[in-house]
């Protein structure tokens, strides 16, 4: 049914409190610049004119969009969102539906909040659907949205995600790279075990960092004792923290135009500053490379992804030719979205065991039964542990890396599910209300691993297949590292379990561990995770772990 507003419902529309907030807005971006202009009324001639615009758009404006909450002029339906996006959106879902519209700024959006709708968007829409809309983070922390994460659909996006495909997350590639992890996660155990008690996050940073780079660029790059490191690199730990920090903020001028020249509370003038050390760090990457290269041909060995990006770029007569920002982008994905995603689920799964010890026992027998106390825990020994991999996959599910997937646009006007939708709609899905939704999962607060190894539950997976669980997206926008983010946190949670009796500090009881989450493009802990680890294999497995 299409649904018209008649002028009079147009105009009730604009309350007074619609003037007061379109007021509000306008005195606070015009008034200040206006000062000498005051004499001449100009802030309320500019209110005016913005009112007058705005009930003009309301007469023309014949919609057929889903439900949604009621929105103020200017500003939509922004004031809503509060600090977490997601669980607003949630709530908003019990009125309006799984299928709502909302508005931000001048931005029309859709938000989907249950499996059906999210399948429709993701895969028998995928084609339509499957651009990225302008954000200030692609902008300025992507090279402009050159990368895989960020650009739109085409010719240069399937180009660089089939190269970082192909290059780090192929099962090819992870193959010949298990030795890497093997080694890292190693390294880990034997710190933890002379530590003890250890600040989980950053080891947890340093060991994926470390992954992602060998893997990439055949060198460790977080926490080298190495007096030849840059700065950057022994930073780069909190490099990647601060980039997901802005990554993942609310830029007004994204969706108000107008204000975007004003820059509110310096948004972007932070993401350019942080650019700017990225791109640092990336560009130093390539200048090694190029100093190697330029004595001769490198070998087998030493030939990493950043040779083959570079060999690309430099191909004359490539299918498609790599620009030096495509390479920088690129680089920057690898290090950024593993480290972050693998780091984020790998806590929230030790956080929730500490807080039931039980589910930690059961961990601990299945890995004493299959892989036994008298070696380590190996890559080829997780497709044995079907508790461990329904932690994890529970883990996803309570604990969404993304618990709102990037945003999608369409590129033409669509229908579905009865109504329309134009051009240039941007679709939220939200995964965290998905996971927590009643009407799938039984107990959806609960963590508990059992559910997947139930009939109805065991099918179920992350990698894109069923929408039940969208821990990493769908369709053609899927997180192309899926495989490897997956195998990563199953390896680096077994060995954790495995090699460890796990216990939080002596005055801490289980209820007492604050699960509060911080939003952001991804959904981490807000609070540090204290925990302290006891040995529980023979101490010499422990000595012979390389550092």
């Amino acid at each position: 049914m299409v649904l018209e507003w008649s002028p009079f419902e147009q105009m009730t529309a604009f309350t007074a409190s619609s003037f007061k907030v379109v007021e509000e807005i306008m005195g606070a971006l015009t008034v200040p610049l206006l000062k000498p202009l005051e004499g001449f009324k100009v802030y309320y001639v500019a209110t005016a004119v913005v009112v007058i615009l705005l009930v003009r758009k309301l007469f023309s404006w014949r919609v057929n969009l889903p439900p949604g909450p009621p929105g103020l002029p200017l500003i939509g339906h922004m004031h809503l969102l509060g600090a977490n996006p997601h669980v607003s959106l949630a709530n908003m879902a019990q009125k309006y539906g799984p299928l709502m519209s909302i508005r931000l700024g001048a931005k029309p959006c859709i938000v989907c909040t249950s499996p059906e709708t999210a399948k429709e968007f993701l895969k028998n829409q995928d084609a339509n659907f499957g651009s990225r809309p302008y954000t200030s983070q692609g902008y300025h922390l992507m090279y402009a949205r050159q990368d895989v994460a960020f650009q739109s659909s085409n010719a240069s996006w399937r180009n660089l995600k089939k190269i970082f495909t192909m290059e780090l997350t192929s099962m090819k590639r992870l193959d010949a790279s298990r030795h890497i992890r093997e080694d890292e996660v190693a390294g880990l155990v034997r710190t933890i075990y002379e530590q003890r008690s250890v600040d989980l996050k950053a080891q947890l940073a340093t060991l994926i960092s470390n992954i992602i780079s060998r893997m990439i660029l055949n060198k460790r790059h977080a926490g080298v004792a190495d007096p030849n490191s840059t700065l950057i690199e022994k930073d780069f730990p909190e490099m990647i923290q601060t980039h997901f920090r802005l990554a993942g903020l609310f830029v007004p001028g994204d969706f108000i135009p107008a204000l975007k020249w004003l820059d509110l509370g310096g948004l972007e003038a932070q993401m350019k500053e942080h650019g700017k050390r990225m791109d640092a760090f990336v560009s130093d990457i390539l200048s090694q490379h190029r100093e190697r290269r330029a004595k001769g041909p490198v070998s087998t060995n030493e030939h990493d992804m950043v040779d083959v990006l570079l060999d690309q770029m430099e191909m004359k007569d490539a299918p498609f030719q790599l620009s030096e920002d495509n390479v920088k982008a690129l680089i920057l994905d690898a290090f950024v979205a593993a480290t972050e995603s693998s780091v984020a689920t790998t806590e929230w799964a030790m956080a929730e065991l500490l807080r039931k010890p039980s589910l930690m026992a059961k961990a601990h027998a299945e890995l004493d039964a299959i892989v036994g106390r008298d070696r380590l825990v190996q890559e080829s020994d997780l497709n044995k542990l079907p508790y461990l991999q329904a932690m994890v996959k529970e883990a996803f599910r309570l604990h969404p890396v993304a618990p709102l997937l990037m945003p999608r646009e369409s590129s033409h006007a669509a229908q579905a599910f009865g109504y329309d939708f134009p051009a240039k709609t941007r679709v939220l899905v939200n995964a965290w209300a998905i996971g927590r939704d009643p009407r799938i999962w039984p107990e959806p607060l609960v963590f508990n691993p059992d559910r997947f190894l139930q009939p109805n539950f065991r099918h179920i997976d992350v990698r894109g297949q069923h929408f039940e669980l969208l821990a990493f997206g769908a369709g053609r926008r899927v997180c192309p590292g899926v495989s490897m983010g997956v195998l990563v946190v199953q390896f680096v949670l077994a060995s954790l379990l495995h090699s460890f009796d796990w216990s939080l500090p002596i005055d801490m009881a289980p209820e007492d561990l604050d699960m509060t989450e911080l939003f952001g493009l991804t959904l981490p802990r807000a609070a540090p995770l204290p925990c302290i680890g006891k040995p529980r294999l023979p101490l010499h497995l422990y000595e012979v772990c390389q550092s």
